[in-house]
């Protein structure tokens, strides 16, 4: 171990990494505007709702040393339009920029599945568990299938993009909402 301290370059690295928090945190405030404008705008012409629980608040995931979050998530519940039942899905974005929820650089990963993402016992990592039963599509998108497909709510999927590619609003509406991206 060196025992000398560089406190400038201490200062310098604290620097970045509240650039970077203040930037991911950017990035997830508009991107859950943008989701619950989308669900609420278009309740009429989808066969989900998001249901109003504001319960569920962002998670975070922290590194070993429990100084820099790696991870950040948010779950919106959905449940089948014009129906009492509760939550029967969670639509959820994890924002990915060191651990395994990386590949090899920071990802933003969309899903839709049962459980809200909690970083216990849910959330996007990789190598993908082999033995769970999923196919990929135009080599992105990840679906786990269900033998009966009766509805929206049984299918599980996810999709990644580049985090660096996501600068604007625009970028997120085109590569999360409308998704343009060939799959």
């Amino acid at each position: 171990m060196n025992s000398s301290v560089n406190g400038s370059g201490i200062t310098k690295s604290f620097e970045i990494a509240s650039c970077c928090g203040k930037e991911i945190n950017a990035l997830s405030e508009l991107l859950n505007g943008i989701l619950e404008e989308e669900l609420t705008n278009k309740k009429n012409e989808l066969t989900c709702v998001l249901v109003n629980d504001r319960r569920l608040k962002p998670k975070l995931r922290m590194d070993d040393s429990g100084w820099a979050i790696t991870d950040i998530s948010q779950s919106f519940p959905l449940k089948t339009v014009k129906t009492n039942r509760k939550v029967e899905k969670y639509l959820s974005y994890q924002i990915s920029v060191a651990g395994d929820g990386i590949l090899n650089e920071p990802l933003l990963h969309m899903c839709l599945w049962d459980h809200p993402i909690n970083f216990e016992d849910f959330y996007m990592g990789f190598p993908l568990d082999s033995s769970s039963n999923f196919k990929v599509i135009a080599d992105r998108l990840i679906v786990w299938d269900s033998d009966t497909r009766n509805s929206w709510k049984d299918v599980d999927w996810t999709f990644s993009v580049r985090l660096v590619s996501l600068n604007t609003e625009g970028d997120l509406r085109k590569w999360i909402v409308v998704n343009r991206s060939g799959f």
